[in-house]
């Protein structure tokens, strides 16, 4: 299912297959308090998709797809995907509780917030829920 749910993207990317010399990206949020900040591999707006971060190489991926304007982004809507790996190896998806606000996007920047409830995605009855708090994205590609 989780699979599914990711779609594929087109990143700018340089000769040796890095991201181009002028892109920049940063994502922070907190889970439970604990505060992450990190550079994300992925930092992409292509075909009305933002997608920073790729789960296995950062902590973090946000994407939402048919994303034309500036808004609020529940949760609940199918184009938003929210993915979290601790460090501990716990992989979240984020629950029906929570939403991204995109305050600017545009085809070289995007910035926003983020925050809701969070459950290991192997944790089937929601039992065991994680707080995301704080979060925000800083994306310049």
């Amino acid at each position: 299912l989780l699979a599914s749910m990711l779609v594929g993207i087109s990143c700018k990317k340089n000769g040796d297959g890095g991201a181009n010399p002028g892109d920049s990206c940063k994502i922070s949020y907190k889970v439970d308090g604990q505060s992450t900040t990190e550079t994300p591999l992925v930092c992409a707006y292509s075909n009305q998709t933002l997608n920073l971060g790729l789960i296995g190489s950062n902590s973090i991926q946000l994407q939402i797809a048919n994303l034309t304007a500036t808004g609020d982004y529940d949760f609940t809507n199918s184009d938003v995907i929210v993915l979290i790996r601790l460090s501990d190896g716990t992989n979240l998806v984020q629950s029906d509780n929570g939403a991204i606000t995109v305050s600017t996007i545009n085809n070289s920047r995007a910035k926003g917030t983020f925050a809701g409830t969070f459950y290991a995605v192997d944790d089937g009855g929601q039992t065991n829920p994680f707080l995301v708090t704080a979060g925000s994205f800083d994306a310049s590609y």
